[in-house]
């Protein structure tokens, strides 16, 4: 993936988070109106969502200042503008994550069937959002000769982000139709995720490492297996 920026000031700021962010704000009346159908507060729980956001956001940009406050003595500027290290993403999530399971559990948004509810409510909105944030991205695989190939230097590509920014938003649509019960919209969903995966990483560089497959075949693998799982489960 091309990870550019935007350039302001003294300020750099990553392009994938600014389709992230302007991914959310497209999902959230949809999320709203989601967790509102199945009886739940949906514009408490968007707000707690987008409150763990900015909680990962910051823990993510300045979480080695909170783990080492030292730094920020030594060389204060140096240390608020230094690029997060990689695993700092991962402690961002987790801390969000925890921020928003500890509000919905003291709103009692916790229990198991409300808990189900809301995420099979919540799936549409994600995957409609996750979608046009790849679209906004650039990501890039093997050459090709179609026309709708990105040029990059003297060949053209698969443009990686595309295929997949739509298939997701489309994805999205289907399962809100109201064709499909939402007991079973997280089992459509994996399953939907774990396929869109596969099939896009074969217009990939390979990269394989676990049974000849990639970690993303893998992963899209073991999403889509686990999808089937939850919708036999619900005895289609």
């Amino acid at each position: 993936m091309l990870d550019t920026a935007l350039q302001l000031g003294i300020l750099t700021i990553p392009i994938h988070l600014l389709a992230l962010v302007a991914s959310f704000f497209l999902a959230t009346p949809i999320l709203r109106r989601d967790v509102d159908r199945v009886g739940s507060n949906g514009k408490l729980v968007v707000d707690l969502v987008w409150t763990g956001l900015l909680i990962g956001w910051f823990v993510q940009r300045f979480g080695q200042i909170l783990f080492d406050p030292v730094l920020l003595f030594q060389d204060s500027f140096r240390a608020i503008m230094a690029v997060p290290a990689p695993y700092m993403a991962l402690v961002g999530w987790i801390a969000g994550g925890l921020f928003v399971g500890w509000k919905m559990w003291r709103a009692k948004l916790v229990s198991e069937t409300n808990f189900l509810q809301l995420l099979n409510a919540f799936v549409p909105g994600i995957l409609i959002g996750l979608g046009v944030s790849q679209l906004l991205m650039v990501d890039l695989g093997k050459p090709t000769l179609l026309p709708w190939g990105v040029m990059a230097g003297n060949h053209a590509y698969h443009p990686l982000h595309f295929y997949r920014g739509l298939a997701l938003v489309l994805l999205g649509m289907g399962i809100r139709r109201r064709s499909v019960p939402t007991v079973q919209r997280l089992g459509w969903s994996l399953f939907g995720v774990g396929v869109i995966g596969i099939l896009v990483s074969f217009l990939d560089f390979p990269n394989r490492q676990w049974m000849g497959m990639s970690t993303v075949q893998a992963g899209s693998l073991v999403l889509a297996v686990f999808g089937l799982l939850l919708l036999w489960r619900k005895r289609l």
